[in-house]
């Protein structure tokens, strides 16, 4: 009797604990689920397609692949389907978002290009960030990560503008914005969006993991996806 062939389901959001709890309770064939962590991301190899059906029935939109496909392939297809095009503006992570997205073969039919905006007055000069803005709420704010979501679709004409800014570390943190605060801006169909994360890590792994999540955040936007925390602060502008 030939056995079902093992699927791998990446997830985003919840914890490792919490998902192996959870697939440990999950009769099958083929052995037991294993779960890992690949931060900021949880991986599952279900022996068998039912429990892999069971973790996307319980996570939802958490649950982003049952492919092996990585979110970056995953995002630049979901673009690619709905026909958008987006744009970049990174502080923190300094192209990373790109990097990735471009990593993907065939990545030109969605992603037009970014903007690497790490000093204020790049921000303000290159993607329209209002120095007021800058001034009263810090470049890691709601107020700016959102504008320069909206300047980078501007910019670029893109469909679809993703902005990352926070502190990455191992310095720069404050009481009110602690290393690993890390904002995430979409301006997109629905809107502008911005969404806070809190980060922990060395910075590379803060850096990597912010580059994910703004990933996770043009996904849930192109396919209409409720965010992070049951969905981020919307507007219809960043100021």
């Amino acid at each position: 009797m030939n056995r079902p062939t093992p699927v791998v389901v990446r997830l985003i959001g919840p914890s490792l604990a919490e998902v192996a709890r959870f697939v440990s309770g999950l009769p099958g064939e083929g052995g037991q689920a294993i779960a890992w962590d690949v931060a900021p991301e949880v991986h599952v190899k279900c022996p068998d397609p039912a429990r892999a059906e069971a973790l996307v029935a319980r996570y939802g939109a958490d649950a982003y692949s049952v492919s092996g496909q990585p979110m970056e392939a995953v995002v630049g297809g979901a673009l690619a389907a709905a026909g958008l095009t987006l744009a970049t503006a990174e502080s923190c992570t300094g192209g990373l978002v790109g990097h990735l997205v471009t990593a993907v073969p065939g990545s030109s039919a969605c992603y037009l290009g970014g903007v690497v905006a790490y000093s204020n007055a790049a921000k303000e000069r290159l993607l329209g960030v209002p120095g007021a803005a800058i001034a009263a709420h810090g470049a890691v704010s709601r107020e700016v990560v959102a504008a320069m979501a909206e300047g980078a679709a501007r910019a670029f004409g893109a469909s679809l503008g993703v902005a990352v800014s926070g502190v990455a570390g191992p310095g720069g943190g404050t009481e009110a914005k602690p290393v690993g605060t890390v904002w995430i801006g979409v301006a997109g169909v629905r809107g502008t969006g911005a969404s806070l994360l809190q980060l922990k890590g060395t910075r590379a792994a803060i850096r990597h993991a912010a580059a994910i999540h703004a990933l996770d955040a043009v996904r849930r936007e192109v396919l209409g996806l409720p965010g992070r925390g049951g969905g981020a602060e919307r507007g219809t502008g960043g100021t």
